[in-house]
């Protein structure tokens, strides 16, 4: 992988009382290395 593993699934904030509430799904590269991760065992 050629970058830091890092993702967020869901980040909540407010700002300007206004709350915001996020969700992203795995990027593909990151979804691919957990796959490969779960056949070692």
């Amino acid at each position: 992988m050629s970058r830091l593993a890092l993702h967020s699934h869901k980040l909540s904030f407010t700002l300007n009382n206004e709350r915001f509430d996020l969700e992203a799904e795995l990027p593909k590269d990151l979804r691919a290395m957990l796959s490969q991760l779960k056949k070692l065992g």
